[in-house]
């Protein structure tokens, strides 16, 4: 459904939105990070972080039906007080812009070693992408969930045809041993899988401009379970592929598992570098939302009217966080402190604690009785 440019989208945008947010720049590095963890067993760690974010996600959504037509600032004004509600929209924006840098980095690494020729400047590739990025966070809300809507279920059934294809070069031993690691290292490698769910944490900020609010809290579990799939899907094709040790030595076992794949007389031989092309779209639509929730928080904290003109300075702040770091290596080291001591709180500890408050304090039960 498209709404005129009144600040608002159906619930199925905010679904695509929060789908297409979560799968990007995760998606190349999943395998790895669960080899790590739990070896063969990944499939099975997958599973029980994807089981944990649903839960979070449902409770995202229902703070948000709980109070109606109001953003996300004015939710903690309410249960947490306005200081602490300033404290915590300024965390949650300095965690989206940190962590929109370093996404965009990770795009500029990819785009240099798959499409195009390795000397090309770093500073370039980010740059063009932010200027894109910042279009579409002036366009706003109603834009971002068209294009979300529009690229959703295509970019969806395009990967799983993908590894679909990949299908008929798994080996089945590559899955042995089952159920081998201890439940101790499983309860140990849950965080750095559940990081892989970021993003779903926007129905916070997007929440105030559903046309629909009190299906938030099913449309948010409902996102996650479509892209807990579509990683099952990634899982299985990867680990088949090339194996678990294989996968624990390789940057990006994804691309490495799919430019093994090779489709004989078809008009496509590498299939990489055709879902190379597709992840560039992937990667653009994890960002956008980030960027434009950035810009929403700004707008909260500041009291403006409007949300849209505070986008366009955020490109040379985001454009300094995409090259802070010197190397592909140090992105990823800082991307992993970053999530272990900004993304719990945004993802857990403050969600938590809100629907904690909101329950003892029955805030949720005044609101509606004024509405």
């Amino acid at each position: 459904m498209i709404f005129p440019n009144n600040d608002k989208i159906s619930i199925s945008q905010l679904r695509s939105t929060l789908i297409l947010s979560v799968i990007g720049v995760g998606i190349l590095g999943l395998p790895r990070t669960l080899s790590e963890a739990a070896g063969t067993d990944g499939w099975f760690l997958l599973i029980m972080a994807g089981t944990i974010v649903t839960i979070l996600a449902y409770i995202y959504g229902y703070i948000i039906q709980s109070f109606p037509g109001m953003n996300w600032f004015e939710v903690l004004s309410i249960n947490l007080s306005r200081p602490i509600a300033y404290i915590v929209s300024v965390y949650f924006f300095i965690y989206f812009i940190v962590t929109a840098g370093y996404v965009i980095r990770i795009f500029a690494a990819v785009i240099k070693m798959m499409l195009l020729l390795r000397n090309t400047p770093r500073e370039i590739l980010v740059l063009s992408f932010l200027l894109v990025v910042g279009y579409v966070g002036r366009k706003g809300i109603e834009t971002l969930g068209r294009l979300a809507e529009l690229l959703a279920i295509p970019l969806l059934i395009f990967t799983v045809i993908i590894f679909a294809v990949s299908s008929k070069d798994i080996q089945v031993v590559n899955f042995l041993p089952i159920l081998q690691t201890s439940p101790m290292d499983l309860v140990k490698g849950l965080p750095s899988i559940i990081f892989n769910f970021l993003g779903i944490e926007l129905i916070l900020i997007f929440g105030s401009f559903v046309n629909k609010p009190k299906d938030s809290a099913k449309t948010s579990a409902m996102a996650t379970l479509i892209i807990l799939v579509v990683y099952f899907f990634l899982i299985a094709s990867v680990l088949g592929l090339l194996g678990d040790q294989q996968m624990r030595y390789l940057v990006w076992p994804a691309i490495t598992a799919l430019e093994s794949v090779y489709i004989g007389g078809g008009f496509i031989e590498n299939i990489a570098v055709l879902l190379m092309s597709v992840w560039v779209i992937v990667a653009f639509t994890t960002v956008a939302p980030i960027y434009l929730a950035s810009g929403i928080m700004l707008s909260e904290i500041f009291k403006t009217k409007e949300y849209n003109y505070l986008t366009l300075p955020l490109i040379p702040i985001l454009y300094t966080a995409a090259n802070w770091s010197k190397s592909l290596a140090d992105v990823y080291k800082d991307l992993e402190v970053i999530n272990r001591y900004m993304g719990i709180g945004v993802l857990v500890i403050i969600p938590l604690i809100l629907l904690i408050v909101m329950k003892i304090r029955k805030t949720h039960k005044v609101i509606k009785k004024e509405i």
